[in-house]
């Protein structure tokens, strides 16, 4: 079994978020096993900390927002592939505002750093989840269907259609986070 990872040092990215504008400032520092993915607002009064947790997604469109109470962050999947694809489970993400830098639109830079970062390991195991059976969601109103089937092996593929002539149908296939960076 897989050991937990954090990141070994702090690892800073800057930019400007897609749908503010604003310049934001982004730090990838160490969490203890177990903790899991945490936002903190650094620019709101106390710091409140969000959970990057399913149960705290607040909106899916045109980006990922989650929220705890007042706190809110907005367009983090880009920050959560690049964790995942650098295999870091536990990460306190501070962040001084309430949207993500968009960078080159993908999770390069974030990644990039988190490279820099190096991880660390603990003693606990990764907590992995098993699909033993076919799940399907589907969303009629935003056009969305996702099918997630059980294999031996990782493999993610991903087709996309905006229904636009600017961005028009895109495909990706990843079949080892090997290959994700």
């Amino acid at each position: 079994m897989d050991k937990q990872t954090t990141v070994n040092s702090p690892v800073t990215v800057s930019g400007r978020g897609l749908h503010s504008g604003v310049e934001v400032t982004v730090t990838f520092k160490p969490a203890p096993a177990n903790t899991g993915i945490l936002f903190k607002r650094v620019d709101l009064d106390g710091s409140p900390v969000v959970k990057a947790d399913c149960a705290n997604v607040l909106d899916t469109n045109r980006g990922t927002t989650i929220g705890n109470g007042e706190a809110k962050v907005a367009t983090v999947e880009h920050i959560m592939a690049a964790l995942t694809g650098m295999r870091v489970d536990n990460a306190l993400v501070e962040i001084d505002s309430l949207e993500t830098p968009i960078m080159d639109g993908s999770a390069k830079h974030f990644t990039e750093a988190l490279a820099k970062a190096d991880t660390q390991e603990f003693d606990e195991q990764k907590k992995i989840f098993n699909l033993d059976k076919v799940l399907t969601y589907t969303d009629s109103e935003m056009q969305v269907e996702m099918v997630a089937v059980p294999a031996d092996e990782f493999k993610v593929s991903v087709t996309i259609d905006f229904a636009t002539e600017v961005l028009s149908t895109q495909n990706a296939v990843l079949e080892t986070l090997d290959d994700f960076n």
